[in-house]
């Protein structure tokens, strides 16, 4: 656990929030990136998405990207997951950022507003991260995995030892949501 949290602590958007999407939820990277909006309930009301029901707080694993394109998951695949709530406070910061919040769009996006790209956030963000802490590798499945294991170990509790370390620092949460904002704007701007 201190280790994880060491890792959470290097992290900033968007691997900390896909972090922790694979910690409280077992949701792997297709899943993650594939996850768009009309997918999440984030009230206590229940919503209907493409004529599924979701429960309220609840995340609907039905897509994946993969080899760039969206698909459907395997019907054995399908499956409603709860939101806790450290979970909830993040996701409901990242649809308040004001652009990419619309029912089809990602929840995790480029600064085009497109799926996030699994090999640069790999290449720039979790090698780097693993030589800072020391540790050997720091893979997407490296933390599916560490999951697993402390699921397994502290049963229960997990989510509640999870909840406390996840607690995210709001300064600097805020600062990395400015720059990519910041950043999103600039690139907009040079586009036109």
């Amino acid at each position: 656990m201190e280790q994880l949290s060491q890792v959470l602590e290097e992290m900033r958007y968007p691997e900390k929030e896909m972090m922790l999407l694979a910690l409280f939820t077992g949701m792997n990277c297709a899943e993650i990136y594939g996850l768009q909006w009309k997918q999440v309930s984030l009230t206590d009301e229940e919503l209907t998405s493409e004529g599924r029901p979701i429960p309220a707080k609840t995340i609907l694993v039905s897509k994946q990207w993969y080899r760039g394109r969206a698909d459907c998951v395997k019907d054995n695949r399908i499956r409603e997951l709860p939101i806790a709530q450290p979970l909830l406070d993040m996701l409901l910061k990242l649809k308040a950022r004001g652009t990419f919040t619309g029912p089809d769009d990602f929840v995790l996006v480029s600064q085009a507003g497109t799926p996030i790209n699994q090999n640069n956030v790999g290449k720039r963000r979790l090698r780097p991260a693993a030589v800072k802490l020391g540790v050997p590798s720091l893979t997407w499945q490296v933390i599916l995995r560490t999951r697993h294991a402390l699921a397994s170990e502290f049963g229960v509790h997990f989510q509640g030892l999870l909840a406390s370390i996840a607690q995210p620092d709001s300064r600097r949460n805020s600062i990395s949501h400015e720059q990519w904002r910041c950043r999103a704007q600039r690139a907009r701007s040079h586009s036109r």
